[in-house]
């Protein structure tokens, strides 16, 4: 392993771990329910077993980012019609409210949910978008002054950044195929502000940034209110996202050679 400055803990001189955009047991799920993800970006869009992955953290920081994030989300996010515990734990747990499609739960009231460590998740992979340029089809993100406040609170200095929301969707419709997706994070909007996306299987994160966030954003922030939805129509949702983000996107390898190119 290369030596370096750990880009979270900014200490130098570290061994520098293999780290992932996405962790590597989400491309597991994926896999063990059918073909190698599709990982989708604006100027190109591959089936691949290929993990994105990069020189980027020292020991503690990757060992951080898994124990407080990823071991917990991996095992509690959509692994097949059959088994999906996030889902299973809302739907045991206390409804708070239920509109539009939408059922409403307090995530920290729930038992078996760990708002906690889903929060850190999502957090942890839209900032390390943020930091380093992965490559096609990855999609840099840039947070600007926000990057600052979002890696205090990854190390654990600080609470959820100000002029941040993040809100997670999980899919009540396990037995669709969508629930397989998984998107790399991308920018879906900007509009006085930025909105970026990202899915793994079964949830969906979008993270809102910048001083004119909507206030219905904000009310429903998962990382302040702990509001967890679930919707029967997320994955309806990803799809129509899905093409708006691949609008342009070159199809390449197999998946060129499906569409006869």
């Amino acid at each position: 392993m290369p030596s370096g400055t750990c880009r979270l803990c900014r200490t130098g001189g570290v061994e520098l771990q293999r780290s992932h955009l996405v962790p590597a047991g989400l491309y597991r799920v994926v896999r063990g329910n059918g073909p190698n993800p599709v990982l989708m970006g604006r100027e190109s869009t591959v089936e691949t077993s290929r993990q994105v992955w990069a020189h980027l953290l020292g020991t503690c920081c990757e060992r951080r980012f898994n124990d407080l994030g990823e071991a917990w989300t991996i095992a509690s996010c959509w692994r097949s019609a059959t088994e999906f515990s996030l889902l299973d734990a809302l739907n045991a747990g206390p409804l708070l409210a239920e509109e539009s499609g939408l059922r409403i739960f307090d995530g920290r009231q729930v038992p078996g949910v760990d708002l906690d460590r889903l929060v850190y998740f999502g957090a942890s992979v839209f900032w390390r978008a943020a930091v380093h340029d992965w490559g096609s089809p990855a999609e840099r993100l840039d947070f600007g002054p926000y990057e600052a406040p979002l890696r205090r609170f990854l190390l654990g200095e600080a609470a959820f950044p100000d002029r941040m929301a993040m809100s997670v969707f999980v899919s009540s419709a396990p037995t669709e195929p969508w629930n397989q997706m998984l998107s790399l994070p991308w920018i879906s909007r900007r509009a006085g502000y930025h909105a970026y996306r990202f899915d793994i299987p079964g949830l969906t994160f979008a993270l809102y940034v910048g001083r004119r966030i909507p206030p219905e954003s904000l009310r429903v922030c998962t990382a302040r209110s702990g509001l967890l939805s679930t919707c029967s129509t997320v994955n309806e949702l990803r799809v129509r996202d899905a093409r708006q983000m691949m609008e342009g996107s070159v199809a390449r390898g197999k998946l060129k050679r499906r569409d006869g190119g």
